[in-house]
């Protein structure tokens, strides 16, 4: 797994956005960017090159949702493994992040097993 590469987290709230930084610090991940918001988040996204990005589903603005959509459109961004989280247990917003093209979705709280078993699946589906 390469864990060399930017992680793009994307979390309007402070302590979640702190959990999800001390999960992948606590798997070797160095390079972390923290948005609060969905609009930053894509400048970011096309601006820089970023390996993973890991999204809140609801925030105001530019949603999760919607930020996936966007980067699934972009040719640039369109493989990038993007992971939601949410709150959320909706069947609606589980089918509408897997046809938008979510690589995995977790619900909060967010617990690290599972969240850092996932991560290493995902690295090794696509080759890291």
């Amino acid at each position: 797994m390469d864990t060399g590469l930017t992680v793009l987290i994307v979390e309007d709230d402070f302590k979640m956005a702190a959990l999800i930084e001390g999960y992948l610090r606590n798997m070797g991940f160095s390079k972390i960017q923290i948005s609060d918001s969905g609009q930053a988040a894509l400048e970011i996204l096309q601006s820089q090159e970023v390996g993973l990005v890991i999204s809140d589903l609801g925030m105001p603005g530019l949603s999760g949702l919607d930020l996936l959509k966007k980067t699934r459109e972009d040719l640039n961004l369109k493989i990038l493994p993007f992971i939601m989280l949410t709150g959320s247990d909706k069947d609606d917003d589980i089918r509408d992040a897997t046809l938008a093209g979510v690589t995995a979705y977790f619900l909060k709280p967010l617990k690290f097993d599972p969240f850092k078993n996932r991560i290493e699946a995902l690295f090794k589906c696509i080759g890291e």
